[in-house]
This record gives C-alpha cells, sequence and structure tokens, in this order.
C-alpha cells in the first residue's frame, strides 16, 4: 500500500461518516455546545450524505472537490446554489477532521491539502430582509427575548427546529440586566418555521467564519452580536428591528 497516496497499512475500515462521529466526539470537551453543534450539524448536512461511506482509506481530493462543486451548485435549501462562504465553513469542518485522522495516524496525509479551496465570497454580505426580520420578531414577542437568546437554546437541528426561551436582556437605568423571563408561561418552547430556522443557520455560519478569522475557539454565547462579538444593547436592538420595519413598511410593534 502507498503510504505516500494517504492510505494506512492497515487497520479498521473507517468511513468519512465514522471519522465524523468519533472526532465531533474527541473535540466537543474543547469546543463550546453551540459550537459543537454547528459542527455536527455541518458533518449531517453536507458531508456524510455525500461522501460519508466513503471508506476513509480511499477518500481522494477528487471526491472532495466533487462534494464543493456540488454544494457550490445545488448543495442549499430546495436545490439552491450555495455560497462560496457557505461552502468554506464546510471546507474548515472537513480539514480539521481529517487532520485529526492524520494525527492519529488514521491516514498519512489530509486530502483537503490537495485540493483548491473555497473561496469566501468577496461582495459584502448581505443584511437580512426586513422580511426576514419580520420572521424572527414574530417567532419571538419581544425585543428583550431577542437580546438574551443563546445558542444553546436553538435547536436547529430537530424536526421542526425549536427556540427555547428561557432569558430576556433588558435595562434598569442605565444598567444592562439579564435574567428569566417575567412570568412562568413566558419561558416556552416555539416551534421555527423552515424559513427562520435557514435564517438562523446562515446566521450562525457566518458568525462561525468570523469566529475563526478572529482566532476564537468558539462562537459568541448569544444569538445577537454587535461587531465585536458582544450582546446587543437592548436599546440598540430595537432601534435597528424598528428601523428595518420602517423600511419595510411594517408596524413598529412596543417591546
Amino acid at each position: 500500500m502507498d503510504i505516500d497516496a494517504g492510505r494506512p497499512r492497515h487497520g479498521p475500515r473507517r468511513t468519512v461518516a465514522d471519522l465524523a462521529s468519533e472526532w465531533l466526539e474527541a473535540v466537543r470537551p474543547n469546543r463550546k455546545a453551540s459550537t459543537s453543534s454547528n459542527y455536527g450539524w455541518l458533518m449531517r448536512a453536507y458531508v456524510v450524505p455525500r461522501i460519508g461511506r466513503i471508506r476513509l482509506d480511499r477518500l481522494s481530493p477528487a471526491d472532495i472537490q466533487k462534494m464543493y462543486s456540488d454544494l457550490h451548485r445545488s448543495g442549499g435549501q430546495g436545490g439552491a446554489p450555495m455560497s462560496g462562504t457557505q461552502v468554506r465553513n464546510v471546507h474548515r469542518v472537513l480539514h480539521n477532521a481529517l487532520s485529526y485522522a492524520v494525527r492519529l495516524g488514521y491516514i498519512a496525509r489530509n486530502p483537503t491539502e490537495a485540493i483548491d479551496k473555497p473561496r469566501e465570497d468577496t461582495e459584502e454580505r448581505p443584511i437580512y430582509t426586513p422580511e426576514q426580520v419580520r420572521r424572527l420578531i414574530v417567532a419571538i414577542e419581544r425585543r428583550e427575548e431577542l437580546g438574551g437568546l443563546r445558542w444553546r437554546d436553538v435547536a436547529l437541528d430537530r424536526v421542526p427546529p425549536t427556540l427555547a426561551v428561557r432569558s430576556t436582556r433588558t435595562t434598569a437605568g442605565h444598567d444592562v440586566v439579564e435574567h428569566d423571563p417575567k412570568s412562568r408561561s413566558s419561558c416556552r418552547v416555539l416551534h421555527l418555521d423552515g424559513r427562520t430556522a435557514d435564517v438562523l443557520r446562515d446566521h450562525r455560519e457566518a458568525m462561525s467564519a468570523e469566529a475563526e478569522q478572529r482566532e476564537e475557539l468558539a462562537l459568541p454565547e448569544h444569538v445577537f452580536v454587535d461587531e465585536f462579538g458582544d450582546p446587543f444593547h437592548p436599546a440598540r436592538l430595537t432601534r435597528d428591528l424598528h428601523s428595518l420595519q420602517r423600511r419595510a413598511g411594517l408596524r413598529e410593534d412596543a417591546s
């Protein structure tokens, strides 16, 4: 057997799916729950369905290059094209998993090193449309719930996807206060429609890419953060949402 081809001389016949499962368990203790969830979702949604059955010792750069091309062409929701940034996020996760395989001696070299890496989109990332933001506002009735929302409370891998309202973030004078919702009935689990879940997935992927560029090991804990990765001040969140509502010609519901 040719070591230079990236194949081990002997050992169990692990598939890419086997590696994905093992790697996710290995990195879980060193990552925040939201980051591990994002890794798992990228693997399950994009990698495993396409190359999961291939034996690890037979995975070639051509297999990976074809997968990226397929994702670019029709890997999104309903067969829509995926952006370069989205495919690059898939590449980062697969590259890390295969690097783990190299360190443990499962393969001699990482096949992702031999391909043309997906390029991130050069154009400015689009801002979510007022309609998309409106859907989020409808799904989460009060602004303080948006401010307190954390990734650990969002389950995008479930069927249907869910969002748990467990904390709020409000102002008390000049101070920002985070606490449980006002009433027991306010603590609830919401089922998300497919469009809203897609918006949150895209948002999480963008945040993950930005965190990696800052060389951070994990996503920010909160779902909605400013340019520094800190949770939005409630007043700013309300102001920005109202601005989008005005642009869309929608009524500005009070918090």
